[in-house]
């Protein structure tokens, strides 16, 4: 199963939010416009944000935080940017990584310097890190852009989502289990298939 829904955009619709009964909410804010930092814990000591990107596979975190956890690396993994660009970089894990009440222990991560990869303005100043796919690869979440929240979801909030929203087909991609991506079919008005 794997489920992402965006409320708000997608025009999932609800009764009221009393009936909906989720296991967490947590807020997110915008950086750079249109990016979506979530506040995360690591190692249930320490607290950053993170970027949600649901297209990257594989959750990234800065080298400065690595170097303070003492991230043993363990390889490297290649993937490629939205442009095409080959990135290569370190792969490691956490001991936990949790967003609200959804925690992935033994999280696999990449390393990455941060430095000079973000935009130095100071929205992006307390960035340390990505969160991607392969995060909630088992754990079912909607991005509510009405309410400015990510919803970890519960079977009865998982439910209303199913009975009131549109599925449409997606590939999943899980790239040496280490990294997941997803893809589905869209269509742009008067661009030919």
């Amino acid at each position: 199963l794997f489920l992402i829904s965006l409320v708000g955009c997608a025009h999932l619709q609800r009764t009221s939010d009393e009936s909906v009964s989720t296991k967490s909410q947590v807020p997110f804010k915008f950086v750079g416009e249109h990016l979506i930092s979530v506040p995360v814990q690591i190692n249930e000591s320490i607290k950053a944000r993170f970027i949600l990107d649901t297209g990257s596979g594989l959750s990234l975190v800065s080298k400065s935080i690595c170097d303070k956890i003492g991230c043993k690396v363990s390889g490297t993994y290649t993937g490629k940017r939205m442009s095409g660009q080959a990135l290569t970089i370190p792969l490691s894990s956490v001991p936990s990584l949790s967003l609200g009440s959804h925690t992935q222990e033994n999280a696999p991560i990449g390393i990455l310097e941060m430095k000079g990869f973000l935009p130095g303005t100071s929205d992006f100043s307390d960035v340390e890190g990505f969160l991607s796919l392969k995060f909630f690869e088992k754990t079912p979440f909607s991005i509510d852009y009405q309410h400015g929240t990510i919803v970890i979801e519960d079977a009865p909030s998982l439910q209303m989502r199913r009975s009131n929203g549109i599925s449409i087909p997606v590939k999943l991609d899980d790239d040496q289990k280490i990294s997941l991506t997803i893809f589905a079919l869209a269509y742009i008005p008067n661009v030919p298939p």
